[in-house]
């Protein structure tokens, strides 16, 4: 579980910029703005690299010398996106992932607490927060989505005046600055002497003394450093009863039949997409949170999936919550009246935050340019196809940045779709496409790519 020696001192040793990854200048300055804080919120808007920020100053005070190990704490639906983001941006750190059993909780803590450049770990993890937390002193502690401790009396708010850190950063794009209340008891937790969450009682003398600990960028202050489109690929975990789904999918002998070998290939996608049974989705979890932060940035969302039952489970979970997150839905099962009120409904009711969309239906002849975030809960096979899609914002008359979210379910078939798709990109999107139609193939070569392709991808391990 632990790192080699070696793997710890490399990088003090034989650091070399070898990532490809350049960030933009904004991102440079938040970096150092990082690394010369002992404690900080970056609060920048969604979409301008948080995520990055916080790992390459992590890598800059490994490689002085300064710290020698840093814990992420963040939900868990975002674990194996903190791992993937590492290897991107600071691939000559060591990273592990530590979420142990709660009887071993202390054990496993006690041996793991600086001995890597990075831990990753999820806020259930610290409620109630280890014994070793306690004694042995965090170098760093960066709190990803950090609006998750702004109820001061919350268990985990607890939990975390009682670790003992040395720095203490906290990531995220919800504008706290709006509910004084919740900056308050944040700042409590990053400079317990200074700051009490009892200590404020008007916005305007908070934000004044909060100043020198917050930096925070909106998209409109650094739009000539943006592209028009920000395209953000998430790596997801399944949830447990995914995972046994899609493991006792993948486990039946692969068909022979071509057209069974897709119709396999579309279950353990669809699994990826949602538990058939019980609908328990980590990708749907992950949506829900994204569209929070949608409605909170005042702004709209369009939500597209090829297939509707995720749609629909989706539209339930956004009635659901308190106050409920208003949505309207466009499928073919809808009359050209009914398509006509979905959007007048979309585009003029600002209480409206997400267009649920199936991508077959309104994957093209729409102009929804009210929507500034496209979210893919899944993609269709042929990359043209989810362009039209991913267009129906990214066109004429949109005057934001577009943000893309996509997302891709670790140790899946869906890994795997993007490295075929490049590799044999047209060829493998007409076949599937035409098996989907159910039109006669008769080319022997297409036939044996389709069959070579889905076999590695039903058989990854």
């Amino acid at each position: 579980m632990r790192p080699r020696v070696e793997e710890l001192v490399a990088p003090l040793l034989f650091h070399t910029n070898t990532n490809k990854h350049s960030l933009r200048p904004f991102q440079e300055f938040g970096v150092k703005w990082l690394t010369e804080r002992r404690t900080g919120v970056l609060a920048d808007d969604m979409g301008l690299g948080k995520t990055a920020q916080a790992l390459r100053a992590i890598e800059r005070l490994v490689v002085n010398g300064t710290i020698r190990s840093a814990l992420i704490v963040c939900p868990k639906s975002l674990l194996a996106n903190w791992e993937a983001e590492s290897e991107t941006w600071v691939p000559g750190l060591t990273v592990v992932r530590s979420v142990p059993s709660r009887q071993d909780s202390d054990e496993v803590w006690s041996a793991i607490l600086g001995r890597s450049h990075i831990i990753v770990t999820n806020y259930e993890q610290l409620r109630p927060l280890p014994t070793p937390f306690e004694t042995v002193q965090v170098d760093l502690v960066v709190a990803d989505e950090a609006h998750r401790l702004r109820r001061s009396q919350a268990k985990l708010v607890k939990a975390f005046r009682l670790m003992n850190f040395e720095r203490f950063w906290a990531l995220t794009g919800t504008p706290i600055e709006r509910h004084p209340i919740d900056l308050a008891t944040l700042l409590s937790l990053l400079e317990p002497t200074r700051f009490s969450e009892n200590s404020f009682t008007i916005g305007s003398e908070l934000r004044a003394q909060a100043r020198p600990y917050l930096l925070r960028r909106m998209k409109k202050d650094v739009l000539d450093e943006l592209p028009d489109v920000i395209d953000t690929k998430e790596t997801i975990e399944l949830t447990p009863q995914q995972q046994r789904a899609y493991n006792a999918a993948r486990s039946q002998p692969l068909p022979k039949e071509l057209g069974e070998v897709l119709q396999r290939l579309t279950m353990l996608r669809s699994i990826c997409d949602s538990e058939p049974a019980s609908g328990v989705s980590a990708k749907l979890n992950r949506v829900m949170e994204i569209l929070q932060k949608v409605q909170e940035a005042g702004e709209k969302a369009i939500v597209f999936s090829y297939l509707l039952r995720p749609l629909e489970l989706l539209a339930q979970r956004m009635s659901l919550e308190k106050p409920p997150l208003n949505s309207v839905s466009l499928t073919g099962k809808l009359t050209m009246d009914e398509r006509a009120h979905v959007l007048r409904k979309f585009k003029t009711d600002d209480g409206v935050v997400a267009f649920l969309c199936s991508s077959r239906v309104g994957g093209e002849g729409l102009t929804l340019t009210e929507a500034n975030h496209v979210i893919f809960i899944n993609e269709w096979w042929n990359p043209s196809t989810n362009a039209q899609a991913r267009d129906r914002v990214v066109r004429f008359g949109q005057e934001r940045i577009v943000h893309v979210h996509r997302f891709r379910c670790k140790d899946t078939v869906e890994e795997v779709l993007d490295h075929i798709l490049e590799k044999k990109n047209e060829a493998y999107s007409s076949v599937v496409d035409a098996l989907a139609m159910q039109v006669q193939m008769t080319e022997t070569n297409s036939r044996e790519l389709l069959n070579e392709a889905l076999e590695s991808l039903v058989s990854i391990d």
